[in-house]
């Protein structure tokens, strides 16, 4: 299986390694701005690790052309510090192709909602959501000029749409293997309820200023 990897940082190289240690074959790019690992890899053809992964790996390709990086990748990895999620996903974004799948590191800091964003792609496909909401406004006046108030409320809802998990993204080739469990991708949807509180407040200012005004006429 062709892999992207988009980033030839320390989390970039980590993941070309350890796919290709798996035995896929691996394309990693980075821009201009950052050549000195590109650079490294493609003069050598291979990345060697120490620590939590030892060993080396090969690597198909090591350079700033995000065509023959993206071209008939199966997986495409964004990786790389959340300031970094735009830009990358801009570079690659004309390149994308139908059922790539796309992961993106950092996830926990809205990675992929910045990536489909910059992308030009729907943030949410199919997604049927309900929702109802009840709100309480109360407010008095403690000053002629101040006036303080609250909100307090109540939401109750439901979503539903379509879910696709991909059981090799999560555990690996070789992970499905050892679980028993097929690699093929879940086309599944999910259904959840939630439910929450509403709670705000604040103050109105209020004042006035006298004019007065005069004309001649003559």
């Amino acid at each position: 299986m062709k892999i992207a990897v988009l980033g030839s940082g320390a989390g970039g190289t980590a993941v070309a390694f350890d796919w290709s240690a798996h035995g896929h074959d691996v394309f990693l790019f980075d821009v201009e701005q950052f050549p000195d690992n590109v650079r490294h890899v493609s003069r050598t053809g291979r990345i060697d690790a120490e620590g939590g992964l030892e060993g080396s790996a090969p690597v198909a390709y090591a350079g700033h052309d995000v065509e023959t990086v993206m071209s008939g990748a199966e997986i495409v990895f964004l990786v790389g510090p959340a300031f970094a999620t735009r830009p990358l996903a801009a570079i690659c974004a004309p390149h994308l192709e139908k059922g790539q799948e796309v992961v993106v590191c950092p996830g926990s800091t809205g990675g992929a909602l910045a990536f489909k964003d910059e992308s030009g792609l729907a943030v949410v496909d199919e997604v049927d959501n309900q929702e109802d909401t009840i709100t309480l406004r109360f407010d008095a006046w403690i000053f002629p000029f101040l006036n303080i108030y609250g909100i307090l409320g109540k939401t109750d809802g439901q979503a539903e749409g379509p879910l696709t998990v991909n059981p090799e993204v999560l555990f690996g080739k070789v992970g499905c293997v050892a679980l028993g469990i097929d690699c093929s991708p879940i086309n599944t949807t999910f259904d959840i309820e939630y439910t929450g509180n509403v709670g705000g407040g604040g103050i109105t200012m209020a004042g006035g200023l006298e004019l007065a005004m005069c004309c001649d006429i003559v």
